[in-house]
């Protein structure tokens, strides 16, 4: 492994600070995905809605915008952010990290609504509305089949 391709150790120990996930998550091919949920509900749904992908639970949204920042190992395909546990400076620290070079997809799970100000400047790909099987799939099926 390349010195250049090491994964922070640091980063690795906020996105699964209990060590829960296994050492194939660096070594795998599968697409990573930084998850970040209010509940332990939504948390479950969006991991087996997920299934193939390797998820990152991210246990603060600082956790988050570090492992959307360029260059941040292991690199992240996609982010699942539950919108209704966000605050107003959680969505700047989304807005900052995506004008610093972010490309991947983000998929913003909400019950209310997202003012269109804040889609564009995030750069939100898609939008759950419900918690129902086959939502989230559908909405990172195009993201997650890419190679």
């Amino acid at each position: 492994m390349d010195l250049e391709e090491m994964p922070s150790q640091r980063l690795l120990k906020m996105l699964d600070p209990l060590g829960h996930t296994p050492p194939r998550v660096l070594e795998s091919a599968a697409h990573k995905v930084v998850v970040y949920a209010g509940s332990p509900r939504i948390a479950a749904w969006i991991a087996r809605e997920l299934a193939g992908a390797d998820v990152l639970q991210a246990t603060s949204f600082r956790h988050v915008s570090t492992s959307l920042r360029p260059g941040a190992r292991p690199s992240v395909t996609c982010a699942v952010l539950d919108f209704d546990a966000m605050s107003e400076m959680d969505v700047a620290s989304l807005t900052s990290t995506r004008w610093m070079g972010y490309r991947g997809s983000i998929i913003a799970i909400t019950r209310g609504a997202i003012a269109e100000r804040v889609q564009t400047l995030v750069g939100i790909d898609a939008i759950i509305k419900d918690c129902t099987d086959g939502a989230l799939r559908a909405a990172t099926s195009g993201v997650l089949s890419r190679g």
